[in-house]
């Protein structure tokens, strides 16, 4: 097992590339470009705090949303930014994987998609308002074809071709829908606040997880208009985190996090479940951003997390190191996954 120790002042989100071995760490009001080391090659100032980071999947282009609102695209050295469409602290950013919309949703209930115009500039090509902020999304990737939906009363039925946009979103009230392109369909509501959204191709699911730890799965069916699915309550030692954060590490193997010292990852296909605890050991000195030494410990609450599925490897940073240092230093783990874990 490998693990490699680097540290930034006031870590605000992380993102790693699925293809080319570098992650973006946004901290205070920059970005740093860092490679597998952890050792930062290029950065961009921001003008306010950057929440979310978004890698093009098919390129160097990095999406970056702050909490004024801003879009910021980094490519080859070279910085575009927008204010004209968002004024608020975004809540998710994602490239759709083909890598030619980027879906955006803010805090006000401001939902728009972003169309690459040329590498490095994107331009607005779909907006909508809603009346409660937005929580997540995900993209419909690898099921079955979707049919056609039933014309309603009085509408003339139309020649039906399969949308190049399918991303299921969510807002903070628990509404799901489904945006094709430039239509937005609500599909269901579930009960409490949706953390995470995740789609299993293998059976056509939607997976939805609360902050209160209720894991939904959801199959929509756009002929008759109807959703349905089963939930579960899902297993934490926490009492007041709730669910932090979710990602697959696998086809239908599902991480979580919950400010626990440990990831536990479910089985979706089989349901079965792991545990995967942060190795404990004696605490290792690193180097802040600003030169100081920290010393951080192994044995923390993660609090985020990142997968790269190249190498397999999961990014954690815990919340704080151990001793405790000052609030503006947080150590950023990289554990990279040994060949025998279950996963």
């Amino acid at each position: 097992m490998q693990t490699y120790v680097t540290s930034w002042p006031q870590i605000r989100c992380a993102q790693f590339h699925t293809i080319v071995p570098i992650f973006a760490i946004g901290s205070e009001n920059k970005v740093s470009l860092c490679n597998e080391e952890g050792e930062p090659v290029e950065e961009f100032q921001t003008r306010k705090a950057p929440v979310q980071l978004a890698w093009n999947p098919h390129s160097t282009v990095l999406a970056c949303g702050c909490e004024d609102g801003i879009v910021y695209i980094y490519h080859h050295k070279n910085l575009w930014q927008d204010d004209s469409v968002h004024n608020a602290p975004f809540r998710f950013m994602k490239w759709n994987p083909e890598g030619t919309r980027l879906v955006v949703g803010d805090e006000s209930g401001l939902l728009s998609v972003w169309r690459m115009d040329t590498p490095g500039r994107l331009v607005p090509a779909f907006q909508q308002k809603f009346a409660s902020p937005f929580c997540t999304c995900c993209f419909r990737v690898g099921g079955p074809p979707l049919a056609q939906p039933t014309p309603t009363e009085g509408e003339k039925a139309t020649p039906f071709r399969q949308p190049t946009l399918a991303c299921f979103v969510a807002t903070q009230d628990g509404s799901l829908g489904l945006i094709t392109d430039d239509k937005y369909t609500f599909m269901t509501s579930v009960h409490g606040q949706p953390a995470v959204l995740l789609y299993l191709a293998k059976k056509d699911t939607l997976v939805c997880i609360t902050k209160s730890m209720n894991m939904h799965r959801l199959q929509y069916d756009p002929v008759e208009g109807q959703t349905t699915g089963k939930h579960v309550k899902l297993n934490s030692t926490s009492d007041t985190a709730g669910l932090l954060d979710a990602c697959w590490v696998a086809p239908g193997l599902l991480a979580t996090i919950s400010a626990e010292s440990m990831v536990r990852v479910w089985d979706l296909l089989n349901d079965e479940n792991y545990v995967l605890t942060l190795t404990a050991g004696p605490p290792r000195t690193c180097l802040t951003a600003d030169s100081k030494q920290t010393t951080v410990s192994f044995n923390d609450r993660v609090t985020c997390m990142a997968f790269e599925p190249n190498s397999r490897s999961l990014l954690c940073p815990p919340r704080h190191a151990t001793p405790r240092p000052p609030v503006s230093e947080i150590g950023a783990i990289i554990e990279e996954l040994s060949s025998n874990n279950p996963i």
